[in-house]
């Protein structure tokens, strides 16, 4: 901030290009593990009679007596999307990530 401000930078100015960009960088790996969390909890949301993906595969599967296929292609469809978030989390985490500055996580 004392640089921005040496260099003239209005409020505005030291907010958008030094603190903002330092602050979503570190908010964006836990932010994007609670997006991937809410994708994986939303199942339980059919325990307090929240119609959603495992409720509607239940309502299906009890009309057909088919429950292995059933929640075969609702599992499915979590990975899908669990994986989809994960892969375009990473790449925005790339994309902001600094030069020389890398990670080296397990």
């Amino acid at each position: 901030m004392l640089a921005a401000q040496a260099l003239g930078f209005s409020k505005i100015q030291m907010i958008w290009s030094v603190v903002l960009p330092q602050a979503f960088r570190r908010a964006l790996p836990g932010c994007g593990n609670e997006i991937v969390y809410l994708i994986k909890y939303s199942s339980l949301a059919y325990m307090i009679t929240c119609i959603e993906l495992t409720g509607q595969g239940k309502i299906i599967a009890s009309e057909t007596f088919k429950y292995t296929e059933i929640f075969m292609i609702v599992g499915a469809v979590y990975l899908v999307l669990t994986s989809l978030a994960a892969w375009g989390l990473h790449h925005l985490e790339s994309r902001f990530r600094i030069p020389g500055f890398q990670h080296y996580g397990l």
